[in-house]
């Protein structure tokens, strides 16, 4: 072989080590970009899920509460019949 073709070679070989070496990089980017968009999507849904928690802990408290009211109206008309009578 030549010194030309070697050359030509060793050229060819190094511009694709540094594709090679330049994708590697692109990979590499592209992970962290995915790991980090992972764990904002994780906690967008873990936040989400606490507000409708919370939402429904509320609307829980709300009820009892309205039945309790209920209960207690309801008991004190039944005592005032009861009275009445």
């Amino acid at each position: 072989m030549e010194q030309s073709e070697l050359e030509t070679l060793q050229r060819k070989h190094d511009e694709k080590n540094q594709q090679i070496q330049e994708l590697k990089g692109q990979i590499e980017s592209l992970k962290h970009q995915l790991r980090k968009k992972r764990k904002e999507v994780a906690g967008e849904k873990e936040e989400a899920f606490k507000n409708l928690t919370d939402k429904y802990h509320s609307l829980r408290e709300e009820y009892n509460a309205a039945l309790l009211a209920e209960k207690t109206k309801t008991e004190g008309v039944e005592g005032k019949l009861k009275e009445s009578v």
